[in-house]
């Protein structure tokens, strides 16, 4: 989402009332969890209207579980558009 205003304002009309009485409170904490993650994932996509030339394309992943130290992605068609990071 390429804007001028890249402040990102969370509304959700479902809001975040405290559980009823008698409600599950272990559900009523998943809800809104999974509504804020809802929120934040929107927020990873904002980028300055400046930018828009860019035609940019973001992926962002969640994962379980153990995570290793690094992933080795070999993609040789790639390697024009790379750039060292250290020397």
């Amino acid at each position: 989402m390429y804007r001028n205003d890249t402040l990102y304002r969370a509304h959700d009309p479902r809001g975040f009332p405290p559980p009823k009485d008698g409600e599950d409170r272990d559900a009523w904490a998943d809800r809104n969890f999974r509504i804020l993650g809802e929120h934040m994932e929107n927020k990873f996509f904002i980028k300055p209207l400046k930018f828009s030339h860019e035609s940019e394309y973001r992926m962002i992943w969640f994962c379980s579980g153990k995570s290793n130290e690094f992933i080795d992605i070999i993609c040789k068609d790639a390697i024009q558009f790379c750039e060292p990071l250290c020397t």
